[in-house]
């Protein structure tokens, strides 16, 4: 396997925001505060799952992969539409600092 692609795999903003809330149960030891931040999570990763499996039904996307490089944009918005909903989850219910200075972040890259 190439690096370029050991690095995409690595740090795709869907593994890179599935690991916060265990940094979080790390910095803080809140087990309950992290399963919360963590279902809440779960479900905007499925929410962008059902959209790539939309999209490849409706053939806007070619593969579950996206491998065409013309069709990233749109999977782009979908990443981003998910993490904003849970940026906005974390503001209105009060989440924590680091999670909220994270994925502030990853919204910035994508």
């Amino acid at each position: 396997m190439k690096p370029a692609r050991i690095l995409s795999v690595i740090f795709n903003p869907l593994i890179v925001l599935s690991l916060l809330p265990f940094v979080v149960t790390l910095a803080t030891g809140r087990l309950q505060e992290t399963i919360v931040w963590t279902l809440l999570l779960a479900l905007c990763m499925v929410c962008i799952a059902v959209y790539v499996w939309y999209g490849t039904k409706k053939k806007f996307f070619s593969d579950f992969d996206v491998t065409q490089k013309s069709q990233r944009g749109k999977l782009f918005v979908g990443y981003a539409v998910a993490a904003i909903f849970y940026l906005l989850m974390l503001f209105v219910f009060h989440g924590p600092v680091f999670l909220k200075a994270v994925l502030l972040a990853t919204i910035a890259w994508l």
